[in-house]
């Protein structure tokens, strides 16, 4: 019940049992009369509270419904319903074969990653430098054979030709020589690094398109099936008890008119036999005693306009009563429903099985990583293979020609012809110029710019790294706090969506409650203010509570409008509190210290004005005293009393 309903009761009862006072008042004559065995009580000093009710459940603070954030098959469920868990005991694991091999193939392309930053930034060592400038030197060398053979292509050979002719051949063969030993150890790891990596990533595509195809079992159908059963069923049964409510709500509705109508015909009946004679049932049950003319209200008007009164409260009660059960009943046929479409939908799902695009896009997956996988395996034949066979081909014809040409020198000299020296002069120029350049991009090393994509290109490698460790860590699901297993949605060997809840956890230690408010008492309402709680399952304690917050948003249900106000909720010794309990609460929204309090029964109305009888020298004396606050019971009395004074109750059938 709300304040004002409270305290209009309470104003009710004043106006109502005032009229016996009146009666009172004139069988005491002036005033001042003796009060026998009457009833008597002190006027006192204390607190009296207005509250306002709300009602709600008992929700655990800390609570979390906990998932994990890839798809795969549950391997481990090491919890049951009710368990105690520690803060970072491992709860379930999912099965990792295919995160591990993500985690293999990451590692794989950090190491091929930072092998490419490494090589960048020295690519060439003094070995190759040195190499490069004898290279520069022996191009130079070669210019100057070829132009001296051109010089003397007219005169005959002497030993300086002889000895050009040997350094030409020296050349030749060094040049033959690099070709041979092309590559390194350190190219050979990085091709083997991206074969490694390139297999990884062919085999996590493979069985995703494994397990894309294979989505769901038998298993998965049965369990599908017997679910949009039982909502069938569900929905039946909660249509069934909607028709037996509207049925029994609307029989006691029918009832409590019925009283109300034989209320008005007892009253107009009394009425009509002391005061107003054909007084109808219509008229009458809308006049008060108390605006009865007469010597006094006769105790039978008043029983009868009480009885009358309540038969009112009764039905008024009865039909609240028919509103909430009909709402109730509606909202579980609703939800009912829902459940019933949402399992024909998820049957729907297991029978279509994997989607076709899903499966295609796999298979394009796999096509991609069996190229890249060949590309991968071909890049390392060549860099094992060494260099190009028509590259080598062509040094070893140089050599053949410098040794013949020296040999044709040491055979006998003979006139050079003098195109052929030309286009050696140009070749050797060639030759040189090509040898330079080489040792100039050596001595400038790798771009700044080549340098930054390979250092972010080892940065993201890392990243992926950690992403797929902490992937295959996600994949063992630990207890976030101490608590207490709420629900265990699945079982071993489950298969599991991603975000989907396995678990749910609650922290027994602490409570509070999310009740809700009337929209005329929502103004009443505001942070802070103390609440006395009562919960359903425990019967006679009172708990203590604060209201914490008031949502601004409201709440609409089969019309009525209403608040959600949450309650910290203080528990105390020998009570277990559980998730889920019905809590009544009292928010005191005003408190009154330290003031003068009389019983609503000792105060009646007379002429306008609040009037009690004074025990003075055991004589009934009439006092009129100005009231404040009025609830449950008792009225504030600002003015006209004092603490200890002593008044006179009115009996109970007054």
């Amino acid at each position: 019940m709300k304040v004002w309903k409270k305290i209009g009761l309470v104003v009710l009862a004043a106006v109502v049992l005032g009229g016996g006072y009146l009666t009172v008042s004139k069988v005491m004559g002036s005033g001042d009369s003796s009060v026998g065995a009457r009833e008597r009580v002190e006027v006192v000093r204390d607190s009296m509270d207005v509250t306002v009710s709300a009602s709600g459940p008992v929700v655990a603070t800390r609570q979390a419904s906990l998932s994990f954030d890839s798809a795969g098959t549950v391997v481990e469920l090491s919890v049951e319903l009710a368990d105690r868990v520690k803060e970072g005991q491992v709860l379930a694991r999912l099965q990792t074969s295919s995160l591990e091999r993500l985690v293999s193939q990451a590692e794989a392309g950090v190491k091929t990653a930072q092998l490419n930053l490494e090589k960048a930034q020295d690519p060439f060592d003094e070995n190759d430098l040195a190499q490069a400038e004898a290279a520069v030197a022996q191009a130079e060398a070669g210019v100057k054979t070829a132009q001296l053979n051109l010089e003397k292509a007219q005169d005959p050979f002497d030993e300086n030709d002889l000895a050009q002719a040997e350094a030409g051949v020296k050349t030749a063969q060094l040049s033959l020589d690099k070709l041979l030993d092309l590559y390194d150890e350190g190219d050979i790891a990085r091709a083997e690094a991206a074969v490694s990596s390139a297999q990884a990533a062919l085999k996590t595509v493979e069985d995703a398109l494994k397990d894309t195809r294979e989505l769901y079992d038998d298993n998965d159908l049965a369990n599908a099936q017997a679910s949009v059963r039982n909502a069938t069923v569900a929905l039946e049964n909660a249509r069934l008890s909607l028709e037996s409510t509207l049925v029994a709500q609307a029989s006691a509705v029918t009832v409590a008119e019925s009283a109300v109508s034989d209320g008005e015909k007892a009253y107009s009946q009394e009425i009509n036999n002391y005061y107003i004679q054909g007084c109808s049932p219509q008229a009458c049950s809308q006049t008060a005693p108390e605006k009865l003319v007469g010597s006094g209200v006769v105790d039978e008007v008043v029983t009868a306009w009480r009885n009358l009164e309540k038969a009112r409260s009764d039905l008024e009660v009865a039909r609240i009563a028919q509103t909430t059960a009909i709402a109730v009943a509606e909202n579980v046929v609703d939800r009912a429903e829902v459940t019933l479409v949402n399992a024909e939908e998820s049957l729907a799902d297991v029978i279509e099985g994997a989607d076709a695009i899903d499966i295609e896009i796999r298979g394009l997956q796999v096509s991609s990583a069996e190229a890249a996988l060949s590309q991968a395996q071909s890049a390392l034949a060549d860099i094992k293979g060494g260099a190009d066979a028509l590259d080598i081909e062509q040094s070893k014809v140089q050599v053949e020609s410098a040794q013949a040409a020296l040999a044709d020198m040491r055979a006998a000299p003979k006139a050079v012809d003098l195109k052929l020296s030309q286009r050696q002069v140009e070749s050797a120029q060639a030759a040189l110029l090509q040898a330079q350049s080489q040792l100039a991009h050596m001595k400038a090393g790798t771009r700044s710019v080549d340098l930054q994509l390979l250092d972010v290109q080892a940065r993201n490698a890392d990243i992926a790294l950690a992403e797929a460790r902490e992937r295959l860590d996600k994949a063992t699901m630990r207890a976030p706090f101490d608590g207490l297993v709420a629900g265990v949605n699945n079982k071993v060997w489950d298969k599991v969506a991603a975000g989907a809840v396995v678990i749910r956890l609650v922290d027994p230690q602490g409570f509070k409650v999310e009740a809700t408010v009337d929209e005329l008492d929502v103004y009443q309402v505001e942070p802070g203010q103390a609440v006395h709680i009562s919960l359903d399952a425990i019967p006679g304690d009172i708990l203590s509570g604060t209201v914490v917050s008031l949502s601004p948003v409201a709440r609409r249900e089969t019309g009525v409008i209403s608040y959600k106000v949450t309650i910290s909720l203080q528990p105390i010794e020998n009570i277990t509190l559980k998730d889920g309990l019905t809590a009544s609460t009292e928010i005191v929204v005003e408190s009154r210290q330290n003031i003068l309090l009389v019983p609503s029964r000792a105060v009646t109305v007379s002429g306008g004005k609040s009037v009690v009888y004074l025990i003075v020298d055991d004589k009934a004396r009439e006092r009129v005293i100005s009231t404040g606050l009025r609830y449950d019971g008792h009225m504030e009395v600002l003015s006209g009393l004092n603490e200890g004074d002593t008044v006179l109750m009115r009996e109970s059938n007054d």
